[in-house]
């Protein structure tokens, strides 16, 4: 064979291999852009390769599992939801599910003030694949008043306990700005938190959250019962409209109606400004206080005057 003969046959050769690897490491024609592509816990590697290969995101088995082998072992194809939003090839796809990198938009979940750990568990179930109600509750159990209300941003894939962690990691944040006032007043951070978690629910406003905490502390200082509503929506459901004479009686260590003292724990998570306005309560001459129908508050110093005013404003 001459040499023109094997230069003819070896640019054929070079040819076609360049054509087997671009068929072989390229994208699909179909490559389904958009997707989201999940690598459940305990995939093995060939799994995630059929599965990859049945959803046209890779050409071939065999050289993603070369790949990815090469790039972190067999063990190292990490669980989570990855989003292709472009045709990549079968490198890119190897690196990101050896890496980690899910290019998935966390999803923008709002925990508002005042919300129980149950609300909290109802709130995240529908937006977190892998959350468990129950198992949160769980792990959250001794922790009502203690999981922070915000803006937070998890993944899909993101577990309860994750949740928890991060949920009880800004509580620690935030508080920590108090913590010096906390240390040099007379209440403990149990007692702050609960009396958060009732202004919370009793203040419609700024204004009315440090006068109320004022309220509220002097009555326990004076020994006398808070008799406030807010534990009712907690332990019952029922707001103060819908509460009986017979929910009023009802023996709960939560009715302040007949256990004086602030309740066991907190009936809610509470915010900052309610967290303020309990360490740092106005300094007010009011026993009572009453919302009527439009919100509007009406303060007494007696029980008689706030007799009067249960006459003129909620009748």
């Amino acid at each position: 064979m001459d040499s023109l003969n094997k230069a003819k046959y070896f640019v054929v050769a070079v040819f076609l291999f360049l054509i087997v690897c671009y068929f072989s490491f390229s994208a699909p024609t179909n490559f389904p852009q958009g997707d989201i592509f999940i690598v459940s816990e305990g995939s093995t590697l060939s799994g995630v390769a059929t599965k990859l290969k049945d959803l046209k995101i890779i050409r071939s088995k065999a050289i993603f599992q070369v790949i990815t082998t090469i790039l972190g072992g067999d063990k190292n194809v990490i669980t989570g939801d990855y989003l292709f939003s472009e045709e990549t090839s079968v490198f890119v796809v190897a690196y990101r599910l050896t890496r980690g990198i899910y290019l998935v938009p966390a999803s923008r979940i709002v925990i508002l003030e005042g919300e129980t750990n149950k609300d909290i568990a109802e709130t995240f179930a529908p937006k977190l694949r892998n959350f468990n109600k129950e198992n949160f509750l769980q792990l959250v159990k001794e922790k009502e008043g203690y999981l922070f209300p915000d803006t937070y941003l998890f993944f899909p894939m993101t577990k309860e306990d994750e949740v928890a962690r991060v949920m009880q990691d800004n509580f620690n944040k935030k508080i920590g700005y108090f913590q010096e006032k906390i240390k040099n007043s007379k209440r403990s951070l149990k007692d702050i938190v609960i009396m958060a978690s009732i202004i919370e629910k009793e203040a419609n406003g700024k204004d009315d959250a440090k006068t109320i905490s004022g309220i509220l502390w002097n009555r326990l200082d004076k020994g006398i019962p808070l008799q406030v509503d807010a534990p009712f929506l907690y332990i019952l459901g029922k707001g103060s409209a819908d509460l009986t004479t017979e929910d009023l009686q009802i023996d709960s260590l939560f009715n302040t109606y007949v256990y004086k003292g602030l309740p066991p724990s907190p009936i809610g998570n509470p915010g900052l400004r309610s967290i303020e306005a309990a360490l740092n309560p106005a300094k007010t001459p009011y026993f009572f206080y009453l919302h009527d129908s439009y919100g509007n508050i009406y303060y007494a110093r007696t029980f008689a005057e706030h007799q009067r005013n249960i006459r003129l404003y909620l009748k």
